[in-house]
């Protein structure tokens, strides 16, 4: 993604007589606005402010965004982050309308909300850095932190000018975030950055609730993390983790890369079916969300590198799906330099449909360590007696070649709850 050209269309509220169509009463009042051309439309960001007596929860708005002529250019529906407000409580929102030529004025049509009482988030985050990666896409590293007593999942976050309206526009929505934060603990957090980066900071809109303290997931690490390169020079690490419970369990969390106290870049820790009971799951990490442009990748400058761990107690929950095997079938093998590509095709033989057919390929040296691992996932569900193609690489150390390695095939699937 290229970097968004500056806003080109800045607003600030003007009065509701102003309008060509008074905006109808609903307790609900735009109290600053802006708009901003990005890579893919028009961005408009606000926040709003409950002028109830009442608190408003489940808020939800319907926006229209009226022409210089007063008629509809557009409507959305959005859903306000936090959607739970006091009396004079703010949230923040986001919309990405198409492009648009002139100007816009934004309205709150009507307000859809629950019964209940708002909660009050105490959760308090942190910007760290703004990175632009080798694909330009510009990311934002951060931390979020509990420092109250309760167990709080994180449900939404969104990051808006301190100033809306003054200098460069922008927000950051969650690209990979932390769904559980225990009290007292502080986790890092990665988000896109749409428009750009404002010059008087960030204000953060958090929207989280009290979950209950869940169980400790019985999930070990028996080997790594391990750094690897491959022949073409490109860094990945393996793991294998152990469930130790009885029951199969998501796996859900993140790892995070520091080198000499800078957070370098976040990693996604899942996996797309359940651990087994006593099973020992491979797992892979070849993708560094928040990495800068440039970064020297080498052996050498990796090698200090500090890796964290992080499982999600509250996503790694026990799972109610049932595992299913799927019969699986290699069509084509190749090895192009260090990386292997693999086609082939998974069946359902089972009497009911399955739902994420996924095929695993585990590769180890002569001694069993591991090398790598990767996963094809080609369908959301697969009929029974249905057959779906999958295809999928994976990367081998600089100093393995296939020939000298063992290959472990899996097909797999899960049942309806």
């Amino acid at each position: 993604m290229s970097t968004p050209a500056q806003a080109d269309l800045t607003h600030t509220p003007e009065p509701a007589a102003a309008s060509p169509t008074p905006p109808p009463e609903t307790g609900l009042k735009l109290t600053s606005y802006d708009f901003q051309t990005v890579a893919g439309g028009l961005l408009f960001i606000a926040t709003v402010e409950n002028t109830q007596a009442d608190d408003l929860t489940d808020l939800e708005l319907s926006l229209a965004f009226l022409g210089a002529d007063g008629s509809v250019a557009a409507f959305r529906t959005v859903r306000a982050i936090p959607d739970s407000l006091p009396p004079g409580g703010t949230a923040g929102l986001w919309v990405l309308l198409d492009p648009h030529n002139g100007e816009l004025e934004p309205q709150i049509r009507s307000v859809s909300v629950s019964d209940g009482t708002a909660y009050q988030g105490r959760l308090r985050l942190k910007v760290l850095d703004t990175r632009h990666t080798a694909g330009s896409q510009a990311i934002i590293l951060g931390e979020i932190t509990n420092p109250g007593a309760e167990y709080l999942r994180l449900e939404d976050m969104l990051l808006l000018p301190a100033s809306i309206g003054e200098g460069p526009q922008g927000a950051a929505r969650p690209l990979l975030a932390p769904q559980g934060i225990p009290p007292g603990e502080t986790l890092p957090f990665a988000a896109e950055l749409l428009g750009e980066a404002p010059e008087n900071g960030w204000h953060s809109f958090l929207d989280s609730s009290p979950s209950g303290i869940p169980d400790s997931p019985p999930i070990e690490i028996q080997s790594g993390p391990t750094l690897r390169h491959s022949a073409q020079s490109r860094p990945f690490y393996t793991l294998q983790l152990r469930n130790t419970g009885s029951l199969p369990r998501w796996l859900a969390g993140e790892v995070a890369f520091y080198r000499d106290g800078t957070l370098m870049a976040l990693a996604r820790l899942s996996s797309p079916i359940p651990i087994r009971a006593g099973e020992t799951r491979p797992i892979s990490i070849s993708e560094f969300v928040g990495l800068e442009a440039g970064t020297d990748l080498s052996p050498a400058a990796m090698k200090d590198w500090q890796v964290q761990l992080k499982i999600d107690a509250l996503a790694s929950r026990p799972a109610l799906e049932e595992i299913r095997t799927l019969a699986l079938s290699v069509t084509q093998f190749e090895v192009i330099g260090g990386l292997i590509f693999m086609r082939g095709e998974l069946t359902n033989q089972d009497s009911e449909d399955v739902m994420h057919p996924s095929a695993l390929i585990t590769a180890r040296d002569v001694s069993g360590r591991l090398l790598d691992s990767a996963w094809a996932n080609p369908s959301e569900t697969l009929a029974s007696g249905a057959t779906v193609e999958f295809e999928l690489t994976m990367l081998l150390p600089a100093s393995t070649t296939a020939e000298l390695s063992e290959f472990d095939l899996q097909g797999l699937g899960l049942s309806s709850p």
